[in-house]
């Protein structure tokens, strides 16, 4: 009886669980409870928004096309109240100037818009959305190129454009050759024009891309077909709610970070690889020591019912095989440093 407790069965899945999260923290990978350890090692498919987390999230403006310079500082006060990653690169562009503005409206997904002093309705937002009116030519070149456009309106009417550029995380092209070679299954989800969107999904080699996506359309996506999220902004909060397993990016909208079930506190896709590794690496360790606990069990609680062990050895035996199992979590490699340091 002494050496058939299950004492080290009972050991293994949370000294495992516990070591593997406290591991993960040291490694940059934040994860919030034992199931999203659990669901994150199931994972075979994983759908990726674009602006800051395959994307640097450094956004410029290149090129202004019909937008009024008397329009510039309502431009960078409107979008100074914005914290999407676009909002701030144009915010930065404007520069200063506080006119008094009214009636805000701020709609995730399509744009954001307000009262100027002289009454006209100013407006900000995607082409996916909003006609670009004599700019379409303008619009089918800046999407041709890669990059993001914005329309600008004033009274429903289009008056010019604006023009941002993102580059690729230096990471992104490893990371994505890797996930996939660990048989996951790649998406790109993202709120930007449609053939910006796919533009980048064929240079990472992603077969689905999808661009044009509102918060609730990408949370439906996600609940249709359940998958991993990652995504770093306030539009992504609602898709990470509903993913089976949410993860937040390092340098993301503070909601986002609330809602995921991972976060990640280092920059760069690789993150991402390492949360996936991690999370298989630390569900390895638990079936390895509930194979041992139980194999462990059966030969000298077998050994000990034929007589070949004494009393005072299964009593030795026992705390052993314990001892065994958390010592076999703790040297465990679940989350290891990233090459070059985390």
């Amino acid at each position: 009886l002494i050496i058939a407790c299950p004492c080290a069965l009972g050991l293994a899945t949370p000294m495992s669980i516990m070591v593997g999260v406290g591991r993960g923290a040291q490694q940059g990978v934040l994860i919030r409870n034992a199931e999203a350890l659990e669901a994150m090692e199931k994972i075979d498919t994983i759908v990726v928004d674009k602006t800051g987390t395959l994307t640097e999230g450094k956004l410029a403006v290149t090129e202004v096309i019909g937008v009024p310079d008397a329009l510039r500082p309502a431009i960078g006060s409107l979008e100074r109240r914005s914290v999407h990653p676009v909002a701030q690169a144009i915010a930065a562009w404007a520069g200063a100037g506080e006119p008094a503005l009214r009636d805000v409206v701020d709609t995730p997904g399509t744009g954001i818009a307000a009262t100027l002093p002289d009454g006209a309705r100013l407006e900000l937002g995607s082409p996916a959305h909003w006609s670009a009116g004599p700019f379409a030519d303008d619009l089918a070149a800046i999407l041709a190129r890669g990059d993001t456009p914005v329309v600008v309106r004033r009274d429903m009417q289009a008056v010019g454009l604006i023009a941002l550029g993102d580059r690729l995380r230096d990471d992104s092209e490893a990371a994505v050759a890797r996930l996939q070679a660990m048989g996951i299954e790649l998406g790109l989800l993202s709120g930007d024009h449609p053939a910006v969107v796919e533009a980048v999904g064929r240079r990472l080699g992603l077969a689905r891309a999808l661009g044009g996506q509102a918060p609730e359309a990408k949370a439906q996506v996600l609940k249709q077909a359940p998958a991993a999220m990652v995504g770093d902004g306030f539009n992504d909060a609602a898709a990470l709610r509903a993913a089976a397993v949410g993860v937040a990016v390092h340098g993301g909208a503070e909601v986002a970070m609330q809602v995921a079930d991972l976060f990640l506190n280092r920059p760069g896709a690789m993150a991402v690889v390492d949360a996936v590794e991690g999370a298989r690496r630390a569900l390895g360790i638990i079936k390895r020591n509930l194979r041992f606990s139980l194999l462990y069990n059966l030969v000298f609680a077998s050994l000990a019912l034929a007589g070949q062990i004494s009393p005072l050895a299964a009593a030795v035996l026992m705390p052993l095989s314990s001892l065994t199992v958390i010592g076999s979590s703790v040297v465990g490699r679940s989350f290891v440093a990233p090459k070059g340091g985390a």
